[in-house]
């Protein structure tokens, strides 16, 4: 996947989905959930995207447009950024140093001010998409193997790995994986025998999978909102779902 000029966080697809991906939001409903962690005063509102100059960087902006800066640059690629709840680290995913570059997507962190980059996920397999938990303390992504062939984003696998890095944990077929506001369930997009994705819930362990759509149409997830209402938008335009 390509990009001209920049590139707005919320809305930079996995390249394997770019044709079918279209908007998908879902909020839980929670009790007695923990408050989402708050981002210092500072980086209230700060944007963080990625952007190829030529090779796919990480940049910020406020939304007034000013304070224009790249956080972190590398002849690998970084791409998907996503800013930390307490907006001191952004997850990212690209080349780790010492592939090739442009060869490969791994999930990795650096700080907001680009140093004490890490890779928290880096195999054959292509991991990406990471999301923060709402605390902090672990993210959510998708892996699959890089075959080349255009449905090989339909084996994608659901893992999870502490922000401190360490050992990974796989929780199932999926892709496109988003957290509750109170981080015990994830939203996502899995295949089943009627269509290439229909939606589903489970609890942050893997346990608990339940779907909640079933149509012949594409419905995959690009963000979350709080509230009660939940709505989804499958490939389909005409078709939408909301309770």
């Amino acid at each position: 996947m390509s990009a001209l000029g920049s590139r707005w966080v919320w809305i930079v697809p996995p390249a394997s989905v770019l044709m079918l991906l279209i908007l998908l939001v879902f909020t839980f409903q929670t009790s007695g959930g923990e408050p989402e962690s708050k981002q210092p005063e500072h980086l209230v509102g700060l944007i963080v995207f990625w952007r190829e100059i030529p090779w796919p960087s990480l940049w910020s902006v406020q939304p007034n447009g000013t304070g224009l800066r790249r956080i972190y640059y590398t002849r690998q690629n970084a791409k998907r950024p996503r800013l930390s709840p307490d907006g001191e680290w952004i997850a990212f995913d690209g080349a780790s140093p010492g592939k090739k570059p442009l060869s490969d997507f791994d999930v990795q962190t650096v700080r907001v001010d680009g140093s004490q980059r890490r890779t928290l996920a880096g195999t054959v397999e292509y991991e990406l998409d990471a999301q923060w938990s709402s605390d902090g303390t672990i993210l959510c992504y998708s892996s699959y193997r890089h075959t080349g062939e255009t449905d090989e984003w339909l084996s994608s696998r659901i893992w999870t790995v502490s922000a401190k890095g360490g050992d990974r944990t796989m929780l199932g077929l999926g892709s496109s994986a988003r957290w509750s506001p109170d981080g015990k369930r994830l939203v996502f997009s899995a295949p089943t025998e009627e269509s290439d994705g229909d939606l589903f819930v489970m609890n942050a362990d893997g346990t608990g999978r339940r779907q909640l759509l079933e149509t012949p149409e594409l419905e995959l997830r690009t963000g979350r909102l709080t509230g009660t209402r939940s709505c989804s938008r499958s490939s389909t335009p005409r078709e939408r779902t909301s309770w």
